[in-house]
């Protein structure tokens, strides 16, 4: 298929859906509901791929051009109306953007611990010098205790932060950019802002907040920068996807991102929360393309601000560690933990510079040690094997189980969670001893799904795992990755309630890790029978992810 073909097959797609869904929905402004459509086609455009490929034992270029043109169309459609309000500054998710450009803001003064505090201290202010109360924060009765957790009266948090710690003005500062957030969220969730379970980002990532909220005044000039940020991000994404992988890889992965529900009502409009994702596209794309300095560079923003995408470089860490021990040493490797480990310490040192000073570190280490003790507990929407053995379903109703456990079914699901880490641990290790260096940087996925539970959207980096049939010629296990994450977006509203939909979708992470490594040990069991050099070799066959 010629260029020029493939361009007008993609764009007549692309045309067609667009014009198809905005007839249907447009007209009564619910769009959205184009979504299942689109992860329909997208599962049906990808079985008929593999069927039809599989038949033909080629890859056929016809399939390109259409995922791009419903990739395009899905974003047209999707997320398209929200892009220029984002780049001009007017589109804005409140929720978010007050934790992450307050916090960072004035991060100095409030620390992981005392963004609420500050809030709730500066509206209190701000009403008796004779603001209008229904102006603020008038209905935040009760905040979340960033210390243990809890839900407090608001006097309690008031009390609890030393407002004369701030200079006047700045604190009045706080408390109209805070107000102008909550503007931002819906009524019906404006006094829970101070409910949520507060500002978290490693240390690191103040290095780019604390400089650039501090620089552009909320709804000022060049807030654009702060509103559009994730648009960038995602088109760095999607362009290091392409690079590394094809074009098919990175529209299919873009297909998953707008359709999967981890990502509902997030993408567009908040403040860098997506930076991490990028910085973890670009690297695995950049190590698969032979440029591990690069590859060192991205890998290390993401692991130092969000930590878990810092599991991805712990095979190549290894690797280089045996290297040292034994003499057998990859440059590539060697060149990529180099430049790893000065890029981490160098994130480690400079972080102390953005106004906790060495307190910056005890305290984030100490904030997310509560986080990760009671964050599985607190809501639903969370990813991981801790919110996974909390499902205790109701006798003879699977799916309609509690979405707060009690003390005993807490302490039951703590055993249970160390028997299916050790059990899933073990499976990931014996997977990982034949695995080529890229194929065993995905396979810690896993390991970040045992180890930790996490906010629904940073299960996005899943869609690394569509690239896993581009890495060998073994596709299968691939395969099998992208058909349960092809198929979380089809059957997301068969549970009954938020809850079980959430639970759902912790078994399939499950069954695709498990799955993935059963099938990656099956094709290494038949390629010893059949003679097959080991990719575990401490020599140059450890050197596979350049294909």
């Amino acid at each position: 298929m010629s260029r020029g073909h493939a361009i007008a097959l993609g764009g007549g797609l692309a045309a067609a859906l667009t014009l198809l869904c905005w007839s249907v929905f447009g007209p009564s402004g619910r769009i959205s509901h184009s979504t299942p459509l689109f992860a329909i086609a997208t599962a049906a455009l990808w079985a008929a791929m593999v069927f039809l490929e599989g038949r033909a034992g080629r890859s056929l270029p016809v399939f390109t051009p259409l995922f791009a043109g419903m990739a395009l169309a899905a974003t047209l459609l999707l997320v398209g109306p929200e892009v220029p309000g984002a780049l001009r500054g007017d589109e804005v998710r409140g929720w978010s953007t007050y934790h992450y450009y307050v916090g960072s803001k004035y991060f100095a003064d409030t620390g992981f611990f005392d963004l609420y505090g500050a809030t709730l201290a500066a509206d209190d202010a701000f009403v008796a010098g004779g603001g209008d109360p229904k102006e603020g924060w008038f209905d935040a009765d009760r905040a979340r205790d960033m210390r243990s957790y809890k839900l407090r009266p608001r006097a309690e948090i008031v009390a609890s932060f030393d407002a004369s710690s701030m200079d006047p003005e700045r604190l009045a500062a706080l408390g109209a950019d805070s107000r102008f957030f909550r503007r931002h969220e819906h009524p019906r969730d404006r006094r829970k802002l101070v409910q949520d379970l507060g500002f978290n980002p490693g240390p690191p990532w103040m290095l780019l907040g604390v400089p650039l909220s501090n620089a552009i005044d909320a709804g000022g000039r060049g807030f654009g920068l702060i509103t559009g940020s994730d648009v960038a991000m995602h088109v760095l994404a999607f362009a290091a996807l392409w690079w590394g992988f094809g074009l098919r890889v990175a529209c299919i992965a873009l297909l998953w991102m707008l359709t999967v529900p981890i990502n509902r009502g997030r993408l567009i409009g908040g403040y860098f929360n997506y930076d991490w994702l990028a910085a973890a596209a670009l690297a695995f794309a950049a190590w698969h393309r032979d440029r591990p300095a690069l590859s060192a560079l991205a890998l290390s923003w993401a692991a130092m601000t969000r930590v878990f995408p810092g599991l991805m470089a712990l095979p190549l860490l290894f690797v280089a560690g045996r290297g040292l021990i034994g003499g057998a040493r990859n440059p590539k490797v060697m060149r990529f933990a180099t430049v790893f480990v000065l890029a981490c310490a160098l994130l480690f040192g400079a972080s102390h510079a953005t106004g906790r000073g060495a307190g910056t570190w005890p305290e984030w280490t100490e904030k997310i040690r509560i986080h990760s003790e009671h964050h599985p507990k607190t809501g639903s929407k969370r990813v991981g094997l801790g919110r996974l053995v909390l499902h205790h379903p109701r006798p003879g109703k699977f799916w309609r189980a509690t979405s707060r456990p009690s003390p005993a079914q807490a302490t039951s699901s703590h055993r249970r969670k160390l028997v299916v880490a050790a059990l899933g641990l073990g499976l990931l290790g014996l997977a990982l001893r034949r695995r080529p260096l890229d194929e065993a940087m995905l396979a810690m996925l896993f390991a970040a799904w045992i180890g930790s539970t996490s906010s629904r959207y940073y299960a996005s980096i899943w869609v690394l795992l569509f690239a896993l049939p581009t890495l060998g010629p073994r596709a299968g296990p691939g395969r099998w990755a992208a058909a349960v994450l092809l198929g979380m977006t089809l059957v997301w509203h068969a549970p009954p309630t938020l809850t079980a939909q959430y639970l759902a979708l912790n078994y399939e992470a499950l069954a695709m890790f498990a799955g993935l490594c059963l099938l990656w040990l099956w094709g290494d069991r038949r390629g010893r029978a059949a003679g097959e050099p080991s990719l575990d070799a401490p020599a140059p066959a450890l050197d596979h992810s350049s294909r």
